[in-house]
């Protein structure tokens, strides 16, 4: 469902499937935390999806809340446009940074 790759201090997350939903939402949000840590930062490159439902979104915002816990951060970068038309329909990208390509997602953490 995801592919998941390490560089430097960040957790590099892209996608094997093109939808979160709620066929998948609770195995994507187990796997996705697995990985969470003190200090973790994560960056979702979500190229690959076409397709988010709320089941999707509330685990964006749950893996959100939970890194948030940890002094964690997340962004993510490459939405499609209907993906992207999603987000600010509401208002995602007020509570998440959403960056159009990866370089600039990985210079939101310096």
């Amino acid at each position: 469902m995801i592919n998941v790759t390490f560089e430097k201090n960040l957790v590099i997350i892209s996608f094997d499937v093109d939808h979160v939903d709620s066929s998948n939402f609770r195995e994507f949000k187990s796997v996705v935390q697995s990985y969470i840590k003190e200090g973790s930062k994560f960056i979702f490159d979500l190229g690959a999806l076409k397709f988010i439902d709320s089941s999707g979104l509330g685990s964006f915002l749950s893996i959100l809340r939970d890194l948030h816990k940890v002094n964690g951060d997340m962004v993510m970068c490459n939405p499609s446009a209907g993906v992207r038309m999603l987000f600010d329909l509401v208002c995602l990208d007020k509570v998440i940074q959403v960056f159009p390509d990866r370089k600039q997602a990985e210079q939101a953490f310096g």
